[in-house]
């Protein structure tokens, strides 16, 4: 957790879930059974290196213990401190981090807006990655004029 915000200039969230809304971490977690990056016409590479994902899988404890450690991190209650200038991205069609955590995040972090790509899936940077970079400099480059000129 930052404790000197001011060294921070902004915060881009992507791909964020939101504990507080996530399962009890005693729940059972099952294999995940739907397709976390829908397939938008991507290259070849991106298939490969999911391929290659899902043949290096961890077993199911190490996944499930990991599960545990994101459930049981939860930073809620600071949310409304954090006073540095916020995007929380998504992409509508995200199955792993639904909408709704983004827009929970966005409304408890004071400021921040909010942007949600119409598709990419989970994996938004990499299914669509022009859009996502074209999102993401443009509020960096947003930022950057804001923190010069101050």
């Amino acid at each position: 957790w930052c404790q000197n915000q001011d060294s921070v200039p902004s915060v881009f969230f992507s791909y964020t879930s939101f504990p507080g809304l996530m399962p009890q971490a005693s729940q059972k977690y099952s294999p995940f059974s739907w397709d976390l990056a829908p397939h938008y016409g991507v290259e070849t590479g991106l298939a490969e290196a999911e391929a290659q994902g899902v043949a290096s899988f961890p077993p199911p404890e190490i996944v499930s213990s990991r599960i545990d450690a994101i459930v049981a991190f939860d930073r809620t209650a600071q949310l409304d401190r954090i006073r540095t200038p916020t995007l929380v991205f998504c992409a509508a069609d995200d199955r792993l981090t639904p909408v709704y955590f983004s827009r929970e995040l966005a409304a408890r972090i004071p400021g921040a807006r909010l942007m949600v790509a119409e598709k990419g899936g989970h994996a938004h940077s990499q299914t669509m990655p022009e859009e996502f970079n074209r999102i993401a400099m443009q509020y960096l480059l947003e930022q950057e004029m804001r923190f010069t000129s101050a």
